[in-house]
Formats: C-alpha cells, structure tokens, sequence
C-alpha cells in the first residue's frame, strides 16, 4: 500500500498517472518486490527462531481448534458488520471528508495536484501526509476518475483485515494458536477500532504500520544478522511517518530507541 501510493503520487506528479500507466507500474514493481523477497527476506526469515511456548509445541488439540473456529466466525460477523456500516455511511467521517477524501480528489481529478499542498485550503490540513489520499486516488484513476466513496471504505477494511492478521500471526508465531486466537478476538472486541475502521480515516492504516513495525523489529532481535528484515522495519517505520504525523513521532522514537540500544 505504502509502495502504491508513492509510485502513484510520482505518476501524478509526472503527468502519467493513465489507468494503463498505473498497471503496467504495479506489476512491475509487485514483479520486482518478489523476484527480492524471494532472493532476500524469505531466505534469511526461515533462519530466524523466534520463542516457542509450551502450548505451542502441543501441536493442535480439540480446544485450539474450538478457539480457531470461534475466532473466524467472530471475525466473519464482524467484517460482515462493518461492510455494512461502510454502506451505510459512505462519506465516512469528518476526518475522511473533511481531510483524506477531499485531498484524494484533488490528486483523482482533474485539477493541478498542487493545490492538495496549498495553504489555501489551510482548514483541510494539508500539510498531512499522503498514503491514504493518494491510494484513494489511485483507486479512483482506475475506475475511470469514477470518485465512488466504496474505494476508500474498501481500504479501510483492506488495513483491519491486513491489522486483524498481522496480530493474529505474530501472536502465533511467539506464543501459540490458543493466545494468538483470544488475541484477535480481544481485537475484535475494540471499540474504537470497530469505530474507525468504516469511517475512512487513517488511524487503522497507522495501526497497521505500528505493528508491522514492531515485528519486523522483533523478528531482527532474533536474527540481528538478518539486514533485510532490519531494512524492513524501517521501511515500515518511515510507511507509518508516510500516513499520518503520529507516524513521524513514532518513527523518530523506533530511530532513536535503536541507535541507543
């Protein structure tokens, strides 16, 4: 996501932000992002031990598999219900309409896409930063510059999906199936995640990138050897700065946290 909205807002900036342009990137890109994965990160993760609980070496008894099926159908209801909570409310909230929603439609649009950085629009904050304008915009340059609000309700329950699974498998992966799958239902019991998710703000995005932060941290405490993980985390760190100014802080902070250390 990170990765799109930047090549888009380049497109955007150059003149070439095409429908057929915009594809032809993306598949470039998602070529070259595996052909890398493949040759880098996914050989050094398969060296990296990361702690194993006592239950998780039990393997998978009636009582993991009962929290595995109350875990998706909790989720199941839950993703059903914020569908149509999305449907319902399709302009999202004022943060979305006011600020992330009105930037994306002056870098969908016909317009000069300077405009989304103008102190003009000083009420709008546009000094915010652009993931999610520009993956809304994205989305909108390949429906046709169609503007229809079911692309950012979309993303916004692309990232709790995306958020929902990232916890799910870094719990798994450090204590188990059990906790992992009362963790995603502790999530899933979030209200204000629950809240934010349809409401098309960045909040979840930011969640998101905390998280995958923190894990490709984790990941490299157990392999410091593992450069790729490392560079990773930060790309993640600077994805977080990259969706809201919260991010900026807490990239700065994972900075200074690791230099220190």
């Amino acid at each position: 996501a990170a990765i799109t909205s930047i090549l888009f807002l380049l497109l955007r900036i150059a003149g070439w932000a095409s429908p057929a342009m915009i594809l032809i990137v993306e598949v470039l890109w998602v070529i070259a992002g595996a052909t890398v994965w493949a040759r880098h990160t996914g050989i050094e993760t398969r060296r990296i031990e990361t702690p194993i609980s006592p239950g998780r070496k039990a393997g998978m008894g009636f009582g993991k598999w009962a929290l595995v099926a109350a875990f998706l159908i909790v989720f199941s209801i839950v993703e059903v219900r914020l569908i149509q909570i999305g449907k319902g409310n399709l302009s999202g909230e004022w943060d979305a309409w006011a600020v992330w929603n009105y930037h994306a439609r002056f870098l969908a649009g016909p317009f000069n896409w300077r405009v989304v950085a103008s102190p003009l629009i000083s009420n709008t904050h546009p000094e915010y930063p652009l993931l999610f304008p520009a993956l809304i915009a994205h989305g909108w340059r390949l429906a046709g510059q169609q503007m229809t609000q079911a692309i950012p309700v979309a993303i916004g329950l692309m990232f709790f999906t995306a958020l929902s699974g990232l916890l799910v498998s870094v719990l798994a992966m450090i204590q188990g199936v059990g906790p992992a799958m009362i963790g995603g239902m502790l999530l899933l019991s979030s209200g204000p995640l629950l809240h934010w998710a349809p409401a098309q703000y960045s909040d979840v995005p930011l969640a998101y990138f905390f998280l995958a932060t923190m894990t490709l941290l984790l990941l490299h405490a157990e392999a410091p050897e593992s450069a790729w993980v490392l560079a990773w985390a930060g790309f993640c760190a600077g994805a977080a700065a990259w969706t809201k100014q919260e991010g900026s802080i807490f990239a700065a902070a994972v900075l200074a946290l690791f230099l220190a250390c």
